[in-house]
């Protein structure tokens, strides 16, 4: 069962404004990694409301490090988080406030029920209704912005859609 969307807000307004910009995540568990999260599950720092992350674009920074990613964010149940590191090897050596799981296991069969359990957990988040621009580290929201599935198919500067014109993603350069 979703969380109410009301619970949702409690990090972002109705009109999709960001009510805490820096650390807005109490725990990030990264599912795919690249330079920083691409993907995964995130917990906020004011409720217990969970977000599925999925990496859109980004804007790299090759001389400083200063990435800009532009990440969807789709609701899920409470727990969702505590949820998958339940099924993490190494879980009592997570380090928060970000951990990127070692996925080595001890046979074949433990990996794949792992990732049918993570899976599943997946599969519970809501459509994508939030598109944020943050660092590559997920502690600063730059912009964020309501997002409906049309949007997700037919946007393709997020930057722009973002407000953030000025700069280029990768994309778009």
């Amino acid at each position: 069962m979703n969380q109410s969307s009301g619970e949702a807000h409690l990090l972002f307004s109705e009109g999709g404004d960001c009510l805490r910009k820096q650390e807005p995540f109490a725990r990030i568990l990264g599912l795919a990694y690249y330079d920083g999260v691409t993907s995964g599950v995130a917990e906020s720092a004011t409720s217990s409301a969970c977000y599925r992350l999925k990496m859109l674009d980004e804007l790299p920074d090759w001389d400083e490090g200063n990435d800009i990613r532009i990440f969807s964010l789709a609701l899920l149940p409470a727990g969702s988080l505590d949820r998958i590191v339940e099924v993490c090897p190494d879980r009592e050596h997570a380090r928060w406030p970000v951990w990127v799981p070692s996925w080595r296991f001890d046979s074949e069969s433990a990996q794949q029920s792992a990732e049918r359990e993570v899976q599943s957990v997946l599969d519970n988040a809501a459509p994508p209704h939030m598109v944020m621009a943050t660092d590559a580290g997920l502690r600063t929201i730059m912009a964020s912005r309501q997002v409906t599935e049309e949007d997700l198919v037919k946007v393709s500067d997020w930057l722009a859609f973002l407000g953030l014109a000025g700069l280029r993603s990768t994309r778009h350069a």
